[in-house]
């Protein structure tokens, strides 16, 4: 009696969290907006960023 209280309690969670997956996650949409500053608008990631460049370690030139 137990035991298969125990496998139906089993495949009951089993199926809930299979049903569960299969939702889609809800995503808020992402808010551009101009009036926004720069560190908090999502669209803005790359200003004021220089060339990469290495000055302390010598390469060779081929």
């Amino acid at each position: 009696m137990k035991r298969s209280m125990v496998l139906a309690s089993m495949a009951g969670l089993a199926i809930g969290f299979a049903a569960r997956a299969e939702e889609t996650p809800r995503v808020q949409p992402v808010q551009v907006d101009a009036s926004r500053p720069d560190w908090e608008n999502p669209a803005v990631f790359a200003r004021g960023k220089l060339a990469a460049s290495a000055t302390h370690f010598a390469f060779e030139s081929r």
